[in-house]
Protein backbone atom coordinates (compact mmCIF):
# COMPACT_ATOMS: atom_id res chain seq x y z
CA UNK A 1 0.00 0.00 0.00
CA UNK A 2 1.12 3.33 -0.94
CA UNK A 3 0.17 4.82 3.06
CA UNK A 4 -0.24 3.52 6.30
CA UNK A 5 -3.12 3.90 8.24
CA UNK A 6 -3.91 4.06 12.10
CA UNK A 7 -7.43 3.71 12.91
CA UNK A 8 -8.32 5.21 16.06
CA UNK A 9 -12.01 5.35 15.76
CA UNK A 10 -14.66 5.19 13.21
CA UNK A 11 -13.97 6.13 9.90
CA UNK A 12 -15.15 6.12 6.45
CA UNK A 13 -12.97 4.39 3.85
CA UNK A 14 -13.68 5.16 0.03
CA UNK A 15 -12.97 2.45 -2.20
CA UNK A 16 -11.02 2.31 -5.46
CA UNK A 17 -14.14 2.48 -7.94
CA UNK A 18 -12.16 1.92 -11.08
CA UNK A 19 -9.54 0.11 -12.68
CA UNK A 20 -8.39 -1.21 -15.96
CA UNK A 21 -10.93 -2.82 -17.47
CA UNK A 22 -10.66 -4.75 -21.03
CA UNK A 23 -13.11 -5.45 -23.72
CA UNK A 24 -12.85 -7.57 -27.17
CA UNK A 25 -15.47 -7.20 -29.68
CA UNK A 26 -16.02 -8.35 -33.39
CA UNK A 27 -18.02 -6.91 -36.72
CA UNK A 28 -20.50 -8.69 -38.28
CA UNK A 29 -20.94 -8.30 -42.33
CA UNK A 30 -24.48 -9.55 -43.69
CA UNK A 31 -23.43 -11.65 -46.84
CA UNK A 32 -26.67 -11.14 -48.64
CA UNK A 33 -27.20 -7.26 -47.97
CA UNK A 34 -23.22 -6.19 -47.35
CA UNK A 35 -24.18 -4.29 -44.38
CA UNK A 36 -21.90 -4.60 -41.56
CA UNK A 37 -22.73 -4.55 -38.02
CA UNK A 38 -21.28 -2.03 -35.14
CA UNK A 39 -18.77 -3.87 -32.95
CA UNK A 40 -20.33 -6.87 -30.85
CA UNK A 41 -19.62 -10.42 -29.60
CA UNK A 42 -20.43 -12.63 -31.84
CA UNK A 43 -20.33 -12.47 -35.70
CA UNK A 44 -20.75 -14.85 -38.96
CA UNK A 45 -17.72 -15.31 -41.73
CA UNK A 46 -16.42 -17.23 -44.24
CA UNK A 47 -12.99 -19.27 -44.82
CA UNK A 48 -10.73 -16.85 -46.38
CA UNK A 49 -13.03 -13.83 -44.98
CA UNK A 50 -11.01 -10.93 -43.75
CA UNK A 51 -12.31 -10.31 -39.86
CA UNK A 52 -12.32 -6.94 -38.20
CA UNK A 53 -11.81 -7.38 -34.36
CA UNK A 54 -11.39 -4.24 -31.38
CA UNK A 55 -9.47 -4.48 -28.59
CA UNK A 56 -10.16 -1.27 -25.87
CA UNK A 57 -8.66 -1.11 -23.13
CA UNK A 58 -9.50 1.59 -20.18
CA UNK A 59 -6.67 3.78 -18.12
CA UNK A 60 -7.42 3.17 -14.51
CA UNK A 61 -8.29 6.14 -12.58
CA UNK A 62 -5.65 6.35 -10.34
CA UNK A 63 -3.22 6.47 -13.04
CA UNK A 64 -1.36 9.90 -12.54
CA UNK A 65 -0.43 7.87 -8.77
CA UNK A 66 1.97 5.83 -11.09
CA UNK A 67 5.12 7.03 -11.52
CA UNK A 68 6.52 6.11 -15.01
CA UNK A 69 6.91 2.99 -16.81
CA UNK A 70 3.53 2.30 -16.67
CA UNK A 71 3.41 -1.08 -18.42
CA UNK A 72 -0.31 -2.21 -20.37
CA UNK A 73 -0.05 -4.76 -22.67
CA UNK A 74 -3.20 -6.42 -24.89
CA UNK A 75 -2.89 -9.86 -25.07
CA UNK A 76 -4.95 -11.44 -27.35
CA UNK A 77 -5.38 -15.64 -27.74
CA UNK A 78 -6.79 -17.81 -30.62
CA UNK A 79 -6.43 -21.14 -32.51
CA UNK A 80 -3.61 -20.40 -34.77
CA UNK A 81 -5.11 -22.48 -37.12
CA UNK A 82 -8.56 -20.97 -37.17
CA UNK A 83 -7.36 -17.52 -37.70
CA UNK A 84 -4.63 -15.78 -39.04
CA UNK A 85 -1.59 -13.54 -37.49
CA UNK A 86 -3.28 -9.71 -36.87
CA UNK A 87 -3.20 -7.57 -40.24
CA UNK A 88 -3.53 -3.76 -40.93
CA UNK A 89 -3.13 -3.09 -36.38
CA UNK A 90 -3.57 0.51 -35.81
CA UNK A 91 -3.16 1.36 -32.56
CA UNK A 92 -3.36 4.92 -30.57
CA UNK A 93 0.66 5.49 -30.69
CA UNK A 94 2.03 3.68 -33.56
CA UNK A 95 5.59 4.84 -32.24
CA UNK A 96 5.70 4.00 -28.65
CA UNK A 97 4.37 -0.26 -28.86
CA UNK A 98 5.50 -3.42 -29.72
CA UNK A 99 3.76 -6.09 -31.69
CA UNK A 100 4.67 -9.71 -30.54
CA UNK A 101 3.19 -12.41 -32.77
CA UNK A 102 2.85 -15.61 -30.17
CA UNK A 103 2.22 -19.24 -30.78
CA UNK A 104 -1.39 -18.59 -29.75
CA UNK A 105 -1.72 -14.80 -30.57
CA UNK A 106 -0.52 -12.05 -30.48
CA UNK A 107 0.49 -9.10 -27.87
CA UNK A 108 0.52 -5.36 -27.93
CA UNK A 109 3.01 -4.04 -25.36
CA UNK A 110 3.36 -0.54 -24.27
CA UNK A 111 6.52 -0.70 -21.82
CA UNK A 112 5.73 2.34 -20.03
CA UNK A 113 2.25 4.16 -21.19
CA UNK A 114 3.26 7.34 -19.62
CA UNK A 115 5.10 7.78 -23.07
CA UNK A 116 2.07 7.68 -25.46
CA UNK A 117 -1.27 10.41 -24.95
CA UNK A 118 -3.18 7.92 -22.40
CA UNK A 119 -4.54 9.76 -19.51
CA UNK A 120 -6.34 8.78 -16.10
CA UNK A 121 -10.15 6.88 -17.62
CA UNK A 122 -8.74 7.41 -21.33
CA UNK A 123 -9.60 4.79 -23.92
CA UNK A 124 -6.73 3.11 -25.40
CA UNK A 125 -7.95 1.29 -28.78
CA UNK A 126 -5.75 -1.75 -31.00
CA UNK A 127 -7.92 -2.55 -34.30
CA UNK A 128 -6.99 -5.16 -36.95
CA UNK A 129 -8.08 -8.02 -38.89
CA UNK A 130 -7.43 -11.62 -39.30
CA UNK A 131 -8.15 -14.14 -41.94
CA UNK A 132 -10.79 -17.17 -41.31
CA UNK A 133 -8.78 -19.88 -42.08
CA UNK A 134 -10.00 -23.45 -43.33
CA UNK A 135 -9.65 -24.92 -39.62
CA UNK A 136 -12.27 -22.94 -38.21
CA UNK A 137 -15.31 -24.14 -37.18
CA UNK A 138 -18.03 -24.22 -39.08
CA UNK A 139 -21.64 -23.67 -37.79
CA UNK A 140 -22.26 -22.90 -34.09
CA UNK A 141 -19.59 -23.86 -32.14
CA UNK A 142 -18.01 -21.01 -33.74
CA UNK A 143 -14.33 -19.95 -33.20
CA UNK A 144 -13.48 -18.88 -29.24
CA UNK A 145 -10.96 -15.83 -28.71
CA UNK A 146 -9.85 -14.07 -26.24
CA UNK A 147 -8.32 -10.93 -25.25
CA UNK A 148 -7.38 -9.18 -21.45
CA UNK A 149 -4.95 -6.51 -20.32
CA UNK A 150 -1.82 -6.98 -17.91
CA UNK A 151 -1.41 -3.61 -16.33
CA UNK A 152 0.93 -1.93 -13.58
CA UNK A 153 -0.88 -2.31 -10.35
CA UNK A 154 1.38 -1.22 -7.46
CA UNK A 155 2.48 2.72 -7.25
CA UNK A 156 5.23 1.20 -4.85
CA UNK A 157 6.88 -1.13 -7.57
CA UNK A 158 6.62 -1.47 -11.27
CA UNK A 159 7.11 -4.88 -11.61
CA UNK A 160 3.56 -6.09 -10.22
CA UNK A 161 1.37 -6.32 -12.19
CA UNK A 162 -2.39 -7.44 -12.78
CA UNK A 163 -4.34 -8.48 -15.23
CA UNK A 164 -8.40 -7.86 -16.44
CA UNK A 165 -10.98 -10.38 -16.60
CA UNK A 166 -10.80 -12.13 -20.17
CA UNK A 167 -13.14 -11.05 -22.55
CA UNK A 168 -14.35 -13.31 -25.33
CA UNK A 169 -15.90 -13.29 -28.87
CA UNK A 170 -17.22 -15.96 -31.19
Amino acid sequence: AKYILQVVGDTEVTAKDTTTTSKKEVKDTNDTTGVTSDWQNTADYDIGDAVPFKLTGTVASDYADYPAPYYFAFHDKYVKTQLGDPQNVVVIDPSKYTLNVTSDGFDVVFNDLKQTAAQAGSTVTVEYTSELLAGANVGSAGNVNTSNIEFSNDSNNDQHRGKTLDDTVI
